[in-house]
């Protein structure tokens, strides 16, 4: 629940900027593709600080959380449980932990906003020409943040330790696609929540399923034979595999799968943002 101070100051400030630069997107529409960039970029800015109201660290929340959460689960899972993954030394573990919880924290963080991303923003929606999809746009690039951070500290731990491989120049490539299936996430939810509202009680669920079904503090070869089925049916899984692969290579994934995700969520952000475009006086009216 967003903060008194937000609503009355934050959100007032949003509402009237987004609002003057519609009216300009309509009355130059050779300009709307620059304005909806500049929109884009101060929603971003806007909402972050919407997120992090009253916070004396503000945005950092955005990079220490995932952080802390990470050092959580190396402390439960590498130091007390003293759990080690096949073919991998301790610290690339580490590494591969890291990598894949914050990826996953993304995707279902994009989930979670997504379900009230379009019914919380419906005066915005239904009274002013903005751009209906630079609402999942700007919600997954800021949940992108996550699987950045974590990344580019998993590749660090690696390199120093192991030294530069290969898998490590397809990191644009993999955050990218957790970039382009964040924003579907969020677009897909966003819709689903309009016309079936108990999903917001049930989307916790979802992720809770998620995070016991996806291999963030387990590998692939970790899991019996009989039951890896389990893992392949969860789509959050492949991003994982992806960013497993960018940390320490190995058989789980491959180029072939790593440019594979690329262009399926890249088409599914595509797709949800024409959808939006498309039926947006309908989604107006049915919110």
């Amino acid at each position: 629940m967003r903060s008194p101070e937000l609503r009355s100051g934050t959100g007032k400030k949003y509402s009237r900027y987004v609002r003057k630069v519609a009216v300009s997107i309509s009355a130059v529409p050779s300009a709307s593709d620059r304005l909806k960039g500049n929109i884009l970029i101060d929603s971003v800015r806007l909402e972050i600080k919407s997120l992090y109201a009253g916070t004396k660290l503000r945005g950092w929340w955005l990079i220490l959380g995932p952080l802390i959460l990470s050092l959580l689960y190396i402390f439960i899972y590498s130091v007390v449980l003293e759990i080690r993954a096949p073919d991998v030394s301790r610290t690339q573990y580490v590494a591969i932990l890291i990598a894949s919880l914050t990826t996953f924290l993304a995707l279902s963080q994009s989930m979670g906003l997504g379900v009230t991303s379009l019914t919380s923003n419906k005066n915005l929606i239904q009274n002013t020409r903005y751009p209906i999809e630079l609402i999942p746009l700007r919600l997954g690039l800021i949940a992108s943040v996550t699987p950045l951070v974590g990344l580019s500290l998993s590749l660090f731990i690696v390199a120093w330790s192991h030294g530069f491989a290969l898998s490590m120049l397809l990191l644009p490539v993999v955050w990218a696609s957790v970039v382009f299936m964040s924003v579907s996430l969020v677009g897909v939810f966003g819709i689903l929540a309009i016309y079936w509202r108990d999903l917001q009680a049930i989307v916790l669920y979802l992720i809770l399923i998620g995070m016991v079904s996806s291999p963030i503090v387990y590998t692939l070869n970790m899991v019996p034979s009989n039951l890896k089925f389990l893992i392949f049916l969860n789509p959050l899984s492949y991003f994982i595999f992806g960013s497993q692969y960018v940390v320490v290579g190995g058989a789980t994934a491959g180029v072939g799968l790593i440019f594979g995700l690329f262009a399926v969520s890249g088409f599914s952000a595509l797709f949800v943002i024409f959808i939006l475009r498309r039926f947006k006086s309908r989604i107006a009216n049915d919110i």
